[in-house]
């Protein structure tokens, strides 16, 4: 029986490690596209101003350039929280309840 129960555990385990590699995976690759997200606008800017020194640019270029470069610690935040366990115990945070 022991042996039984050792094998159990050991296939959960495995289970568990391997869902929680591919959220893992899932969450690393998510931190690059906030970074493209992020700095795309700023990025067209910048390029903009160097090859036209002297234009005025759009105001909205402007704002999009400092609040989505200022954002990006919010969104690398929110990456980390869709962790699933997290976001379960968050979840019985907020509404007061006992978890399973």
């Amino acid at each position: 029986k022991y042996v039984l129960i050792t094998r159990e555990f050991n296939r959960i385990f495995r289970r568990h490690s391997l869902l929680r590699a591919s959220n893992q995976l899932h969450r690393l690759k998510a931190y690059p596209m906030v970074l493209a997200l992020c700095w795309t606008v700023a990025t067209v800017h910048r390029i903009l101003e160097w090859c036209f020194p002297d234009s005025a640019f759009p105001f909205w270029l402007f704002v999009g350039h400092y609040s989505l470069s200022k954002l990006q610690g919010f969104f690398n935040a929110l990456v980390y929280g869709m962790d699933p366990f997290l976001l379960k115990e968050l979840k019985h945070k907020c509404l007061g309840t006992a978890p399973p």
